[in-house]
């Protein structure tokens, strides 16, 4: 990181002597090597973060879950809205081609179904010819 040679440290070592003094000089030496060792520790620690942080593989991002099941509701909302589409009632005259349940009319219940628009009884005309009725 720093480029020191042996001139560099004789001359931190002259001045340290200078400034602390002889007798308090080897505790600061012994905390200057404690403040080295916790910042090359943290540096480290950082740099290897960071390189785990780069490799991060993108098989494990949240956020390409994310896009995936974000396309996978837009399909299904444009499956379902093809369906609504697709549905009876948007066809013309749907209401009189259905019953109320959803059953397909006869062909032959126009009858009824005038009668059931305007919310009448309808006529029962099961009856024959000869008086019996019809299933």
């Amino acid at each position: 990181m720093f480029d020191l040679g042996f001139w560099e440290l004789v001359l931190i070592g002259i001045v340290g002597l200078l400034v602390v003094g002889p007798d308090r000089l080897p505790g600061f030496a012994r905390e200057l090597g404690r403040w080295v060792r916790k910042i090359r520790h943290l540096s480290s620690d950082a740099r290897r973060e960071l390189q785990r942080e780069l490799q991060w593989d993108e098989k494990d991002d949240p956020r390409r879950d994310v896009a995936r099941a974000k396309n996978e509701l837009g399909q299904k909302l444009n499956d379902l809205d093809q369906l609504m589409q697709q549905a009876p009632d948007r066809q013309p005259g749907w209401q009189s081609e259905y019953t109320a349940d959803g059953r397909k009319k006869p062909a032959d219940d126009s009858a009824k179904d005038a009668a059931t628009d305007t919310g009448e009884q309808p006529a029962d005309d099961t009856s024959r010819d000869d008086g019996t009725r019809q299933p």
